[in-house]
Parts: C-alpha cells; sequence; structure tokens
C-alpha cells in the first residue's frame, strides 16, 4: 500500500508538473501575442500621428510659401518703383549734362542766330 501511495504521490507530481509547464508555456503564449498586439497598435498610433504631423508641417509651407510670394511681389513693386524714379531722375540729370555741355561749347543755337 505504500508503494501505491507513492506511486500516485509521483504520478500527481508528474501531472503538476506537467500542468505547471502547460500554463507557463500559454502563459508565454499569451504575453508575446499581447506584446505583438500592442506593438502593432503603437505602430498604427505613432503612424497616425506622423501623417497629422505631416499634414500640419505641409499647411505650415504652403502658409509660409503664399507670406514668402506676398513679401516678393511687394518688394518687386517697391524695386520696380525705384528702378522707374532712379530712371527718371538719369534722365533730369542727362538733360542737365546736356544742357551745361551745350552752354560750354557756345551757347545755345539761339544766341548763334
Amino acid at each position: 500500500m505504500e508503494d501505491q501511495l507513492k506511486n500516485a504521490a509521483e504520478q500527481a507530481k508528474a501531472k503538476a508538473q506537467e500542468l505547471a509547464s502547460e500554463a507557463q508555456e500559454t502563459f508565454q503564449e499569451l504575453k508575446e501575442e499581447i506584446t505583438e498586439k500592442i506593438q502593432s497598435v503603437d505602430v498604427e498610433a505613432l503612424k497616425a500621428q506622423a501623417a497629422a504631423k505631416a499634414e500640419e508641417m505641409k499647411a505650415e509651407a504652403e502658409e509660409a510659401l503664399a507670406e514668402a510670394k506676398a513679401k516678393a511681389e511687394e518688394l518687386a513693386a517697391e524695386a520696380q518703383e525705384k528702378f522707374e524714379d532712379l530712371k527718371e531722375e538719369a534722365g533730369e540729370a542727362l538733360d542737365k549734362a546736356t544742357g551745361f555741355i551745350k552752354g560750354l561749347f557756345g551757347g545755345s543755337e539761339e544766341e548763334k542766330k
């Protein structure tokens, strides 16, 4: 009888170890599955965040481009205005220089007659 009890105890112990091993295996599989799902969710969340940030940056870039174009047009208009002013001043200076040179070399045509 004692042998039967020892044998039953050893069988119970072996069964307990087998169940513990299966439980450990199941726990490890569930842990890996949960980790994969968490990583998958994290990747999707990161993709969504990256897409949102890219859209935000695109909108900011478009706004900056529009501002730069407006500033460039403003500067071009100012440059054109300055060019016209300088052109007018150069014309006036040329007229004065022409009159001065004519005065140096014999006066006006009316004075000669």
